[in-house]
């Protein structure tokens, strides 16, 4: 397995020298005895490794080259090529030629056919997300992202291909009541009530700016951000033994200043602050903690009860 350099940047390349199946010797080895299912083998590492670790392309040797060493020669291995295959019928319906147009674009090819394989053109998942949004924006056609991975082929892929409108629209949920709890939510909100004051979940993070700190326009920046997110202004209540999410509309948050300029070791009372406990209902708040020349931000937004 070796790097080599595609036009998208590098890609991983399998060099494999088939062994002769049991009995081999006794018949004539002939091209077609010899030939490889490049395309399923590609499909077993795809379902056993992941996608970073797959071969964009596989070339099969009959032997490796060698140094004088006896190691393998990674010089002389031959380089893959990347272009699109000029064997290949050329694209035929509206969406093939569109898709067409973007893997040239995206992978830097001339040419593509509509039997050309995306991974094996050098494409990759940041890739196949591009070509996702393009589809859609550009073009209003719809490609769920994990069906380039199944069907990686053109033709195959731009029969997937839907148009935008003649999918159903998504509405947002109506946020007038409590909403359900995911899973992995539930499960916290579990152990936080067997253990109400283990703040373990609770990730504080510390920030330090030096120079003057303008506390006006950093509470308004603040009061921006939790507006924007109702992430930052859900709360979890208890109904009926069971959690549930509640979006506030408004949930300001005063930031609590602390001046710790005049203590002896002021960084280590920051710190202090910063990795003491807050269970998951604590209230909302973030400290500020002046020492003499820094401002540290040790603690995070917690939930409102």
């Amino acid at each position: 397995m070796v790097a080599q350099p595609s036009p998208t940047g590098d890609r991983l390349v399998a060099y494999i020298v088939p062994r002769p199946p049991v009995g081999a010797g006794l018949e004539p080895r002939t091209e077609r005895s010899e030939a490889l299912d490049v395309a399923a083998i590609l499909a077993d590492l795809s379902a056993s490794l992941p996608d970073y670790m797959v071969p964009s392309q596989l070339i099969t040797l009959e032997a490796l080259p060698l140094t004088p060493a006896g190691k393998v020669d990674r010089k002389a291995l031959p380089e893959p090529q990347w272009q699109g295959s000029s064997e290949g019928e050329a694209p035929q319906t509206d969406n093939e030629k569109i898709l067409a147009d973007i893997w040239q674009l995206l992978l830097g090819l001339e040419t593509v056919s509509r039997d050309d394989h995306f991974f094996n053109l050098g494409g990759h998942s940041l890739l196949a997300v591009q070509m996702v949004n393009r589809l859609r924006h550009q073009h209003q056609l719809d490609l769920p992202l994990n069906r380039i991975f199944e069907q990686p082929v053109l033709k195959h892929c731009a029969a997937l291909c839907q148009s935008v409108a003649a999918l159903p629209a998504i509405r947002p949920v109506p946020r007038s009541g409590d909403l359900p709890c995911s899973a992995a939510q539930r499960r916290l909100w579990f152990v936080q009530q067997l253990e109400p004051d283990n703040g373990a979940y609770h990730m504080p993070l510390g920030l330090e700016v030096r120079g003057e700190l303008h506390r006006d326009a950093l509470q308004q920046a603040l009061n921006i951000l939790v507006a924007n997110h109702e992430s930052l202004r859900t709360r979890f209540v208890d109904a009926g033994g069971a959690p549930r999410q509640r979006i506030l509309d408004d949930a300001a948050i005063e930031i609590q200043w602390q001046d710790l300029s005049q203590e002896n070791a002021p960084e280590a009372a920051a710190e202090k602050v910063q990795h003491q406990s807050w269970p998951i209902n604590a209230t909302t708040c973030c400290w500020c903690s002046i020492t003499s020349s820094v401002t540290v931000f040790p603690c995070s937004c917690c939930w409102r009860s």
